[in-house]
C-alpha cells in the first residue's frame, strides 16, 4: 500500500513539474484565442443562415475573416499557424474549445433575452393600435411533424387572397418552441406580398433553435401606388432532411392602418 501511495505522489510530482508548452509570441493566449474563434463561428453562422457557402479563400468571404483577424492583429498566415500550434497541443485546444462554447452560450442568452424583450414591447404596441383587422385564415396552432416520421412536408405554406388592398401594414407573428427530438438548428418564417403589377416584397424572420417559446414576426408596409392581391409565405421553412419536432402556436396575421402604425412598430 505504501508503494502505491509513493508512486502516486511521484506521478503527481512529475505532472506538476512538467512545464507548459512555450507559446510563440504571435499565437494568441487561451482567452484571446477563445474570443477569436467565437467571433469567427458567429460570422460563419450568419453566412450559413443566409445561404452563402463558407469558403475561407473565397474573395467574397475574405473580407469578413480579415476584419476579425485585424481586430486581433493577426494575419491569415499567423492565424493558420496558431490553429496548427493549438492542434499540436490537444489539452490546451480542448480548454479553448470549452471556452468557446461558454462564450457562445452567454452571447446567445443575451441575444435571446433582448429579442424576448423587443417581442413583448412590440406586442404591447400592436395592442395599442386601433382599427387593426385580422386576416389570417389558417390554423392557429400546429405540431410538427404533422405525421409520425414525417420531416419533409412541413413547411406549412399559406396563401391569402387580398381584396385589392392599397394601403396598410401586413404583420404576421407566431410562437415557436423546439421540443425533444428536434434535429434542426434553425428555421425561417417567410412572407411575401404580391401586387397587381406582378412585383412582390419578401420579408423573413430567422427562428433560432431554443427550447423556450420565442415569438417570430414579420411586417411589411404596402408601398404607395401598389395594390395588394395576395399574401403568401411559409410558416416554417427548414432543412427537410432533418426531423422537425416543433410546436407553433398563436399564428396571427393582421392588417394595420399605415397612418401611425409604422412609427409605433419602429419603437
Amino acid at each position: 500500500m505504501k508503494k502505491v501511495i509513493f508512486y502516486i505522489f511521484v506521478l503527481i510530482g512529475v505532472c506538476a513539474c512538467t512545464p507548459k508548452p512555450k507559446r510563440p509570441n504571435f499565437v494568441p493566449d487561451q482567452e484571446q484565442m477563445s474570443l477569436l474563434l467565437a467571433d469567427i463561428y458567429q460570422v460563419e453562422s450568419v453566412m450559413s443562415q443566409s445561404g452563402r457557402r463558407i469558403v475561407k479563400d473565397d474573395e467574397k468571404n475574405a473580407g469578413y475573416y480579415k476584419s476579425i483577424l485585424d481586430e486581433y492583429h493577426l494575419t491569415k498566415v499567423e492565424f493558420d499557424s496558431a490553429i496548427s500550434w493549438y492542434s499540436s497541443h490537444p489539452d490546451l485546444f480542448s480548454d479553448v474549445y470549452d471556452d468557446v462554447i461558454s462564450i457562445l452560450s452567454k452571447r446567445d442568452a443575451v441575444v435571446k433575452k433582448e429579442l424576448a424583450e423587443q417581442s413583448k414591447e412590440r406586442k404591447d404596441v400592436i395592442e395599442q393600435i386601433p382599427d387593426k383587422k385580422s386576416i389570417w385564415v389558417g390554423e392557429s396552432n400546429y405540431k410538427l411533424p404533422l405525421e409520425e416520421q414525417d420531416s419533409t412536408d412541413v413547411l406549412l405554406p399559406f396563401k391569402i387572397k387580398a381584396d385589392s388592398i392599397k394601403s396598410g401594414i401586413v404583420r404576421l407573428n407566431a410562437g415557436f418552441t423546439f421540443i425533444k427530438g428536434n434535429e434542426l438548428d434553425s428555421a425561417m418564417l417567410k412572407m411575401w406580398l404580391c401586387y397587381a403589377d406582378s412585383t412582390a416584397d419578401t420579408v423573413r424572420y430567422l427562428i433560432n433553435k431554443t427550447f423556450k417559446k420565442q415569438i417570430g414576426n414579420v411586417s411589411q408596409i404596402i408601398p404607395d401606388g401598389k395594390t395588394l392581391v395576395s399574401i403568401e409565405g411559409l410558416l416554417f421553412e427548414h432543412d427537410t432532411a432533418k426531423v422537425s419536432n416543433v410546436e407553433i402556436e398563436d399564428v396571427k396575421m393582421v392588417l394595420l392602418p399605415k397612418l401611425g402604425a409604422a412609427e409605433l412598430l419602429e419603437r
